[in-house]
């Protein structure tokens, strides 16, 4: 059982911004909120760089953005990663969590072709209905 210092555990919903799922996100967050989670918001602190196309030039914006998400995880309890396609932001957050022993919930929209992100979890689901039972289980 998870429990964080307000007795609710602290949940982060990551997902592939740069690749086009922030939306999808958004509405995860919205979904957890209305379900009684706390979620910590990464988005918050205007860390939507969705619109970036290229981070080549961006090395400070990159440093600002992967430090920020990685002091989310330290922050979190439990990492939900919403996976729709490959991304190398969601498999260096979900190695980070691993390894600091946070419960990874995969929710795979889409078939996954890597066997990383299997190993990386802790458990994988693929509905919202089986997400909330899973954390109500570990809850």
């Amino acid at each position: 059982m998870i429990k964080s210092d307000n007795n609710k555990p602290k949940i982060m919903v990551c997902g592939s911004i740069g690749y086009g799922d922030i939306n999808i996100i958004i509405q995860m967050q919205q979904f957890l909120r209305e379900n009684g989670f706390n979620i910590i918001d990464q988005l918050s602190e205007n860390n939507n760089y969705s619109k970036v196309e290229d981070f080549r030039e961006e090395f400070e914006l990159s440093h600002k953005i992967a430090s920020h998400d990685l002091s989310i995880i330290e922050k979190s309890d439990i990492i939900v990663v919403v996976y729709t396609s490959p991304s190398s932001g969601i498999g260096i957050e979900m190695y980070k969590a691993h390894e600091m022993n946070k419960l990874v919930i995969l929710f795979a929209i889409s078939n996954i072709k890597s066997p990383w992100l299997i190993y990386l979890s802790d458990v994988i689901v693929s509905s919202k209905e089986n997400l909330l039972s899973e954390l109500k289980l570990r809850i």
